[in-house]
């Protein structure tokens, strides 16, 4: 094979499907804006025969690189589609719908300058909560005397006639028909192939990059509030399935 220079610089367009059980995934989801893969080779350390001998003594006779730990994968991204959210969060997911009923006379105890909550989340906003005393007739309290959080389904007494046992709320809930419910903060992992594109930029010329299988599980902790876009980040070993030759594979066309 004659010298080739080949600087390289590669940028990936990559996709991802999950394992089920060890059935590798037939199809893929993405590409994913991942920021950073480093695929690890396998670690290795040497063991060497060390002379014992007048004249050679403490020097290395043989010396053998034996494997030690798999080779391994870190992923970090800022795609957050569900199956990878659950993921770095730990979460296990189920479906959140809710249908647009009006909730009439709910009975609530309001306290001064605190947040209590309603019995429901997700309030329709365009519908102005109501609040009223409990009484013969029924008092209405001025809406600059209460505040109302819709989103949270949290209520707050401002002045003291909106201060009261056995209140009454009148509220709409919003209509949610494709919601997620992400139970997080569990120990969650998963078996995740890659496969896309590897485009190298100095030439022009696409590639391809495959990783068969990793099992990785949550890298890092998951920051809520410090703004900006989230990322997540996986790691783990990398593993050659039954009837492949290695953990992952480039093909290039130079």
């Amino acid at each position: 094979m004659a010298y080739d220079h080949r600087p390289m610089y590669v940028q990936c367009r990559l996709n991802y499907g999950l394992y089920t059980g060890d059935v590798a995934p037939t199809s893929f989801l993405g590409p994913v804006n991942i920021t950073k893969l480093e695929l690890n080779s396998i670690k290795q350390e040497q063991e060497r025969l060390i002379s014992n001998m007048e004249g050679s003594w403490g020097e290395a006779l043989a010396s053998v690189a034996k494997p030690t730990d798999p080779g391994t994968m870190t992923m970090e991204f800022n795609s957050m589609p569900t199956e990878l959210l659950s993921l770095v969060i730990g979460a296990d997911v189920t479906a959140l719908t809710q249908t647009n009923d009006t909730v009439t006379d709910e009975v609530i105890t309001t306290v001064l300058d605190t947040w209590v909550p309603l019995a429901n989340k997700f309030l329709d906003s365009s519908v102005p909560l109501v609040l009223e005393t409990d009484g013969t007739p029924d008092v209405a309290i001025a809406t600059s005397k209460y505040e109302v959080d819709y989103n949270a389904g949290l209520i707050r007494a401002l002045h003291s006639d909106a201060v009261g046992v056995g209140m009454l709320v009148t509220y709409k809930k919003l209509a949610i028909t494709a919601g997620e419910s992400y139970a997080a903060g569990k120990a969650k992992s998963a078996y995740i192939m890659l496969y896309g594109t590897a485009v190298e930029k100095v030439t022009g010329n696409a590639g391809l990059l495959t990783v068969y299988k990793a099992s990785v599980s949550p890298s890092s902790a998951y920051d809520w509030v410090k703004g900006g876009f989230a990322t997540g980040a996986l790691t783990g070993d990398l593993i050659t399935p039954t009837g492949f030759g290695s953990p992952y594979l480039f093909q290039y066309n130079p």
